[in-house]
C-alpha cells in the first residue's frame, strides 16, 4: 500500500526513517519530509514483511473490537482483526497487550509502505500526518502471518469474504446501513440463565466450500454487489441469485448421480424414470434438496417472519417449510411487487437479515452428494 499526495501530479511517499513515536516519510524529488506519529508501544518482535495486511470497512465499529483471527479448519489463530482506530489511540485495552502489539507496529508499517500497487492519495500537505489522513475512520485491518497461513492449502482470502461479511465486514466503502442485530455477532453468552453477553476474544472464518470456489458469481456478490444495493427488495434478489445458483448444481449433481445408475442398471423402469426426471426440473422440490440434501440448514426466526409477512394463519404454518417460505417471497418480489405492502416492505429488512445468514451457511456448508 503506498501513501501519496496530490499536488497536481501524485507525490509518493517513501519511508526515510523509522524512530519509536514517529515514522518520516519522505519524496526526495520534491523536497518534501513530513512526519506520522505512531502511538502505540513499537514492539520490532518480527519483520513487516512476515504479514499480509489488507482493509476492509465497518460502517459502526468502536475501537476496542479487536479479535484474535482463527481458522476453523485448523483450529488455530492465523491473525488478527482490528478498527485503524486501534492503531491511533493508546487508550482502549489491548493498548498494553504485548500480543496485540507485536503485529501493530508491522500492520502500521505496511499500512504507510510503498510497496503495492493499491494507492491512497490525500490532496492536502500538512506539516505532520496520521494514519486516517490517509484511510478512511471506517478502515478496519485485517493481518495474517505468512508463517500460519502455510498450514492451509491454497490460502485464498476472498473465500472467506461471506464468513467476515455477517460480521459487518465489507472489502468496499459503501453507505449500507446494518441490520442492528449485525453487532450481536460480536458477542457470546456468559451465562444463559440471566442472559449477559460479553465481547469476545476471536472470530473464527472458514472458506466457501470446496465444491464452489469457482464460482465467480459469490466473489461479485462480497466484493462489489451487495456494496453498493441499499434497496431492501434488490438486495433480497441478489441473495437469491445464490439460491438459483445453487439449486442449478443440485439438478447437475442430481442428474449425474441419475446417469451413473441408469449405466449400472439392467432393468430400468420408464416411467418411473420420467417421473424422477420431472421432479429434478421442479424448482421447489431442488430448494428443498438443498436446504435438507445438501446442507442442513433452517431459522426459526425467518420462519416466523415469513408467516407475518404473509399473515399466514396458525392453522396453515405447517404446510410450508423455510425453502418453501423462501420460494413465495422470491415470486411475490419478482411477479407481483406492485401489490407489496407497506408492512411487508418493512419486514423485508428483518427477512434479508436472516436470510443473508441462510445463504453465507449454504455457500461454506454446501456438499456434493455422489
Amino acid at each position: 500500500m503506498a501513501l501519496s499526495i496530490d499536488m497536481g501530479d501524485e507525490v509518493r511517499l517513501e519511508i526515510n526513517d523509522k524512530e519509536d513515536d514517529k515514522i518520516i516519510l519522505e519524496n526526495i524529488e520534491n523536497n518534501i519530509q513530513r512526519e506520522i506519529t505512531y502511538v502505540l508501544p513499537p514492539r520490532k518482535d518480527y519483520p513487516p514483511d512476515r504479514y499480509v495486511v489488507l482493509v476492509l470497512i465497518h460502517n459502526n465499529l468502536p475501537e476496542n473490537y479487536i479479535f484474535q483471527v482463527y481458522e476453523k479448519s485448523i483450529s488455530q489463530r492465523i491473525g488478527w482483526i482490528f478498527p485503524i482506530q486501534a492503531l491511533l489511540s493508546n487508550k482502549h485495552e489491548y493498548s498494553g497487550n504485548e500480543h496485540f502489539l507485536k503485529i501493530a507496529y508491522p500492520a502500521f508499517i505496511n499500512l504507510i509502505s510503498p510497496k503495492g500497487k493499491q494507492q491512497h492519495t490525500i490532496p492536502q500537505l500538512k506539516e505532520e500526518y496520521v494514519l486516517d489522513d490517509f484511510y478512511s475512520s471506517n478502515s478496519v485491518i485485517i493481518i495474517f502471518d505468512k508463517e500460519e497461513l502455510k498450514k492451509l492449502n491454497d490460502f485464498n482470502f476472498d473465500n472467506y469474504l461471506p464468513c467476515l461479511y455477517q460480521y459487518g465486514y465489507f472489502p468496499l466503502k459503501n453507505n449500507i446501513i446494518l441490520h442492528p442485530k449485525v453487532m450481536d455477532n460480536f458477542f457470546i453468552e456468559a451465562r444463559l440463565d440471566i442472559r449477559e453477553k460479553s465481547l469476545r476474544k476471536k472470530i473464527v472464518i472458514e472458506p466457501v466450500s470446496e465444491d464452489l470456489k469457482e464460482e465467480e458469481f459469490i466473489n461479485q456478490l462480497f466484493k462489489e454487489l451487495l456494496c453498493n444495493e441499499e434497496h431492501i427488495i434488490i438486495r433480497f434478489y441478489l441473495l437469491y441469485q445464490i439460491i438459483e445458483l445453487l439449486i442449478k448444481k443440485v439438478f447437475n449433481s442430481q442428474f449425474k448421480n441419475k446417469i451413473s445408475d441408469l449405466a449400472s442398471s439392467e432393468d430400468v423402469d420408464l416411467f418411473e424414470l420420467n417421473r424422477k426426471l420431472q421432479k429434478m426440473t421442479d424448482e421447489k422440490s431442488r430448494i428443498g434438496l438443498l436446504f435438507n440434501s445438501y446442507s442442513q440448514v433452517t431459522s426459526l426466526e425467518l420462519e416466523e417472519i415469513i408467516f407475518d409477512f404473509f399473515d399466514t394463519p396458525d392453522a396453515e404454518k405447517n404446510n410450508y417449510s423455510l425453502p418453501i417460505l423462501l420460494y413465495r417471497v422470491r415470486n411475490l418480489l419478482v411477479h407481483d411487487y406492485r401489490n407489496i405492502t407497506t408492512k411487508q416492505k418493512r419486514l423485508m429488512e428483518d427477512i434479508n437479515f436472516y436470510f443473508e445468514k441462510i445463504v453465507i451457511y449454504l455457500l461454506i456448508n454446501y456438499k456434493e452428494i455422489n
